[in-house]
């Protein structure tokens, strides 16, 4: 289970494509309910869920991000008896612009752990990452390319 506020660094221009979690492909936030998250993918194939029920020692969903779960139950894995690895994942296009010139600051949030933050298969973050209940803050400022890039969160849920 994760949860992304990602922000520019300095930015003059939005990095087109690169959401919060738990907002809507025009960038408006979800607000109630639970829905599945329309800009992130679940493992490369699927969409995770942003749930409107999850567990209440969790950091609260609010206006600017939500938590995106594996299923739309915000308290359930995939495999409630086993250790899950997740990977998390969003692509955005800088083909319009100069790659060398791109950053973003962002946070966290996870439960469990987040082993690893790639940006295009490139790590910048340490591992072992991130709780529930705090935010942990992240940012890349080299390792952009022309075109599309993916920010991949891998992150081991306890079973």
């Amino acid at each position: 289970m994760l949860v992304i506020a990602a922000v520019p660094a300095q930015a003059v221009v939005a990095i087109p494509g690169l959401f919060n979690s738990g907002r809507l492909a025009n960038n408006s936030a979800v607000t109630t309910g639970t829905v599945q998250e329309q800009n992130w993918f679940l493992n490369g194939i699927s969409r995770p869920w942003n749930s409107g029920s999850i567990n209440g020692a969790w950091l609260a969903n609010n206006s600017v991000s939500r938590w995106m779960t594996p299923t739309s139950n915000g308290n359930q894995s995939l495999d409630p008896i086993s250790n899950g690895f997740y990977t998390y994942s969003i692509a955005f296009d800088l083909g319009k612009f100069v790659p060398g010139t791109a950053s973003f600051n962002g946070r966290f949030a996870s439960d469990n752990t987040v082993t690893s933050i790639l940006l295009n298969g490139t790590q910048i973050t340490q591992a072992g990452l991130g709780t529930f209940n705090q935010w942990t803050s992240f940012s890349a400022g080299t390792g952009f390319i022309g075109g599309l890039n993916t920010l991949s969160f891998r992150l081991l849920n306890l079973a």
